[in-house]
């Protein structure tokens, strides 16, 4: 509850900022965007089960906007994933470092300063919030990394659209 409460204020934070994007650092989804190194854009559900096994609890979902029909994937190690017939991989969770994400392998439980060298303008943006954001140059997602500001290790990864 208390990560959702940060991400809705980071959400309200980066609209009153007046959309100025400028204060990102950006990356390619169809390029820099991985899970364990396997490339995580639009991958189907049989690649995604290929990939990470078979989910320990699937979850029917509605996606409205696309008017289709998803399912969320849970694994019980800290990786959820969200998935469509037609558009395939759509958005991810990650809460363990068992998952390394993007060509960079951050993971749960790095310290922040790992993201302040490979993202510097998102590092300093979000120093104060608890949470980086990553965009995409090539998408309209982006990837929001949490840290608890008391240790400041990275707690959670999660790939969202706008």
């Amino acid at each position: 509850m208390k990560t959702l409460i940060l991400i809705a204020l980071n959400l309200i934070c980066i609209t009153c900022h007046c959309q100025d994007y400028s204060k990102y650092d950006r990356i390619s989804k169809k390029t820099d965007l991985t899970i364990n190194g396997i490339k995580a854009t639009g991958i189907s559900i049989e690649e995604a089960i290929a990939a990470y096994g078979e989910p320990d609890r699937i979850e029917d979902f509605f996606f409205e906007i696309d008017n289709e029909q998803g399912f969320f994937y849970w694994y019980n190690d800290g990786l959820r994933l969200s998935l469509q017939n037609t558009y395939g991989l759509k958005l991810f969770n990650i809460s363990s470092s068992k998952y390394a994400v993007t060509k960079h392998k951050i993971l749960i439980g790095n310290d922040i300063d790992t993201i302040k060298e490979i993202f510097p303008i998102s590092y300093s943006t979000g120093i104060d919030v608890g949470a980086f954001y990553i965009l995409f140059s090539d998408a309209d997602y982006y990837l929001a990394i949490v840290f608890d500001k008391g240790t400041n290790r990275i707690t959670e990864i999660n790939l969202y659209e706008f």
